[in-house]
């Protein structure tokens, strides 16, 4: 019995399997280790960046060339999300637009489960469209109009959008979908009252 296992033991393949299953586990420990470390310096990282952020004086440009810097897609979407935001406040609203199409191209390229891709989208889509309206930029709304998940929340910014822009059949479409979705009944009043009735 004893010969019989240490003929096992001996076995080439065996040995290989072995050596190939301790290569792979170290591997495995080492790119595990290498991922903590990583997200422990993204993590320093964005408390630095946060911190400059904060600071009126900044120089955006230089926050944008370090934003860049982030690879982790989760704090990249913070701090370009802070970064945008930095621009609305500064009426900057071209930066911020360029920042959410790029965030949205990277979400759509990224790791993440389809689900959180799809609410983090709609949240940059969402972002994108109420940054076109006030640039009064109809033409690259539109192309995010198109990019929307249909939805009740989705279906009144539509309407939104397009009330904005006086096309008030799309509008009042718009706003019939999301009423055909929506239960709650102020947000039914609130939605009607948006709609836009002729005076014929």
């Amino acid at each position: 019995m004893i010969d019989q296992i240490l003929n096992f033991l001996k076995n080439k393949y065996f040995l290989i399997a072995l050596a190939l299953l301790v290569v792979l586990t170290a591997i495995y420990q080492f790119l595990n280790y290498q991922n903590k470390l990583k997200n422990d310096d993204e993590f320093k990282k964005l408390i630095s960046f946060n911190e400059k952020v904060i600071i009126e004086e900044t120089d955006f440009n230089e926050l944008m060339e370090e934003s860049d810097k982030f690879t982790i897609f989760g704090y990249k979407l913070i701090v370009k999300s802070l970064l945008a935001q930095k621009a609305i406040e500064n009426e900057n609203l071209i930066s911020a637009r360029n920042i959410y199409k790029q965030l949205f191209v990277d979400g759509m390229n990224s790791n993440l489960g389809r689900d959180s891709r799809s609410i983090i989208n709609s949240e940059i889509i969402e972002n994108i469209i109420r940054i076109n309206i006030q640039l009064d930029d109809f033409e690259e709304g539109k192309k995010f109009i198109n990019s929307l998940e249909q939805n009740q929340r989705n279906y009144e910014l539509e309407g939104d959008f397009y009330k904005y822009f006086k096309q008030f059949d799309e509008a009042n479409n718009s706003y019939n979908k999301a009423l055909e979705e929506e239960t709650d009944e102020g947000k039914v009043n609130f939605i009607r009252l948006k709609k836009v009735y002729s005076n014929d």
